[in-house]
């Protein structure tokens, strides 16, 4: 059952009122059926998609001539200004931000799963509208047909006219409004609403088989969460936000603009990892030197305590999680020296499970001690670049250099004791 544009419920009867002064301007409408002769396949996009509250049903939104573009945006973007000139990637409007998604040719509430899937909202959205708008590049100028298909309420502009607006609360599976617009040769920008009341929140939108054109794919701005502009998100984006935390004022690791660095920021970059041109989202234990379990640990602590449910929060939690895993390793051993053969100095990797009071002490093959290095207590975690392994310049305990030849060397680390030969050569 739909609703008036005061919300209140319509019967069938007074929902058909709404089809002959529909059909009467020239708009085709299939409330209880799929149109599919003659339609061409759906824009899957991706679109630039954001959305911004309405507080009423869908038809009511879309019949009150409300600008929800100009309202959530305080007046700094309308939709006559994306109709004409199309949106930009990464632009905030109110809460939102122009993201770039796919909308699925399927699905009864495919507007809702993508609006989950790009971070723009979550769960089950009501009483908003969702915003889309994507550029056409047509060869020859086209009379043709559009279809549209929406739950709930649905209005579309191109080249900055409005050229269809069904303020009817409905369900969809497919195409259902069918009307005539003009391709011009060129670019084209196409900007679609679908205002959702309750229930599910769908859109299809297409032209006719025979229509010519080709998408033109908008260019993504570079990441907010690529802090050292390097062109992807990774750990060392990371490590430079955990660098800045506290710090107050305009800085690029605070990412979410909000005045301040903090693990709020930290979690978004995370979330994003892989984001860029160079993406890569897997993560490797070579890649986190910036980083120790124990640090790991803390901010994973920090940023469970916030307690959101946003998707783009949980993927940062699910990332900083599988940093921690790489950063602890499934056993404490001693590693092979490097270089090796060596003169004068070289660096003894170690890694530990559990934190333990480390003590490693070198020897000369007759069993003699020649040095003692104390590295003091550690916490679990790798110990393997040069600014975190245990280092020997090569001298004794009265700093004289050593001669050429085999030593051993022994890492004490609580009740595990390992020992390794290194070789001097000068």
């Amino acid at each position: 059952m739909g609703l008036d544009i005061r919300g209140n419920p319509l019967s069938d009867a007074s929902i058909n009122t709404h089809i002959p002064a529909m059909q009467a301007k020239g708009i085709v409408v299939a409330s209880d059926s799929v149109l599919t002769q003659g339609a061409g396949e759906k824009i899957v996009g991706p679109w630039l998609w954001v959305i911004a509250p309405t507080g009423n049903s869908g038809a009511g939104a879309a019949a009150s001539g409300i600008d929800f573009l100009s309202e959530t945006s305080n007046g700094s973007v309308t939709e006559l200004e994306i109709a004409t000139n199309g949106a930009t990637a990464g632009t905030p409007v109110g809460d939102s931000v122009w993201t770039l998604y796919r909308l699925s040719a399927t699905g009864g509430d495919n507007i809702n799963d993508m609006v989950n899937a790009a971070g723009l909202g979550s769960g089950d959205i009501d009483n908003h509208v969702a915003y889309g708008s994507i550029a056409l590049d047509v060869p020859r100028e086209q009379q043709t047909q559009m279809f549209a298909g929406s739950d709930d309420a649905v209005k579309v502009w191109l080249n900055g006219e409005l050229v269809h607006n069904n303020p009817v609360d409905r369900g969809a599976t497919g195409f259902q409004d069918q009307f005539s617009v003009t391709l011009k040769k060129g670019t084209n920008i196409l900007l679609v609403a679908v205002y959702e009341g309750w229930g599910d929140w769908t859109g299809f939108f297409g032209f006719a088989a025979d229509a010519e054109y080709t998408l033109i794919l908008p260019s993504s701005p570079r990441p907010a969460a690529d802090v050292n502009g390097d062109g992807i998100v990774n750990v060392l984006d990371l490590v430079l936000v955990s660098s800045s935390l506290g710090q107050m004022g305009e800085s690029r690791a605070d990412v979410n603009g909000d005045g301040v660095v903090n693990v709020l920021d930290l979690v978004m970059v995370a979330s994003a990892f892989g984001e860029g041109t160079a993406a890569s989202p897997t993560l490797h234990a070579s890649d986190l030197e910036g980083f120790t379990a124990a640090e790991v640990q803390d901010l994973l602590t920090q940023a469970r305590q916030l307690a959101l449910t946003d998707p783009a929060y949980l993927r940062g939690i699910v990332v900083l999680e599988q940093l921690l895993a790489l950063l602890l390793p499934k056993e404490t051993a001693l590693l092979p020296n490097y270089p090796n053969p060596f003169n004068p100095e070289t660096w003894i990797p170690y890694q530990l499970t559990d934190p333990a009071d480390v003590t490693l002490t070198i020897y000369a093959v007759n069993g003699q001690v020649v040095r003692t290095l104390r590295l003091g207590h550690q916490p679990a975690g790798m110990y393997q670049s040069r600014s975190r392994a245990a280092y020997w310049d090569g001298r004794n305990a009265v700093g004289e250099k050593v001669a050429s030849g085999l030593y051993l060397y022994t890492l004490t680390a609580g009740d595990f004791t390992a020992t390794r030969k290194m070789l001097i050569r000068k």
